[in-house]
């Protein structure tokens, strides 16, 4: 135990990385629910939304596990609802049993094995979540003729599984906004993950195929202080195609925030 402890205070103390930030990802893992990185994308896609003159959008989390990602979401989008003025539907996909058993070379089952994280279908959450393989679940989700999406939380962990949503994504492009906010959440947790399996691989070939919608990687700056704890895991789906893909957004559109 004191060879771990002395580990952890070393691993803090030469963290590359401001130590704020080493500290508090190690306080999130004992307050599951307070995710400044959620709250920053929401507001992010809320407030792209509202210069498109769209006022209610839809939210995707793709891995809900035991729903605190959801809780997160239901909280700031009322704090978020009374700043912009835009209704926030969310909506999560999830198999309910867990890591599915998986025999693809592509996904990481050296760190996840079957079975983990499972809810049991039962999570007790205000937003609507679909329970299944989403293959067959994202047809139950189109019925609904949900508001745009300008936000989808990858947390699926597998390459087979995001790449099962992603093959899914041509049957939902009536839905996408012109640019919607991607975040990965198994990119960097691990350093046996690499551009070779896990959402990588399934990003890589999804842009490989496809020609009027990418998903490409937000570029690191300095000045970009939007999304803490989560600038390395963002990418932005461009819907190339979409009738109000060039309208303006900039500094000077309409219903933008101070806060931008």
């Amino acid at each position: 135990m004191f060879f771990k402890i002395c580990l952890l205070i070393k691993r803090i103390l030469f963290y590359e990385k401001p130590l704020r930030v080493a500290i508090f990802k190690y306080l999130l893992s004992f307050f599951p629910t307070i995710r400044p990185h959620y709250e920053s994308m929401l507001y992010e896609a809320a407030l792209d939304a509202k210069k498109l003159s769209i006022n209610k959008i839809s939210v995707l989390e793709l891995g809900v596990s035991y729903g605190n990602g959801i809780r997160s979401l239901e909280k700031y989008k009322k704090n978020i609802k009374k700043i912009l003025d835009i209704d926030v539907d969310i909506y999560g996909f999830d198999m309910g049993t867990g890591m599915p058993i998986s025999d693809n070379i592509y996904d990481p089952t050296f760190v996840w094995k079957s079975g983990e994280f499972s809810n049991n279908s039962n999570l007790n959450l205000k937003s609507k979540i679909f329970f299944g393989n989403i293959s067959d679940t994202i047809n139950q989700f189109i019925k609904l003729n949900p508001p745009p999406i300008n936000l989808i939380i990858f947390d699926m962990d597998y390459y087979s599984s995001t790449s099962s949503f992603l093959n899914q994504i041509e049957n939902l492009k009536k839905f996408l906004a012109p640019r919607v906010i991607c975040y990965f959440d198994n990119l960097f947790s691990r350093h046996y993950i690499c551009e070779f399996n896990g959402e990588l691989k399934a990003i890589n070939e999804f842009n490989n195929k496809n020609i009027d919608i990418k998903i490409g990687k937000l570029l690191d700056d300095i000045e970009n202080y939007r999304f803490p704890m989560a600038k390395n895991g963002i990418y932005i789906l461009h819907n190339f195609n979409h009738v109000d893909y060039d309208k303006y957004i900039g500094p000077n559109s309409e219903n933008i925030s101070l806060l931008n």
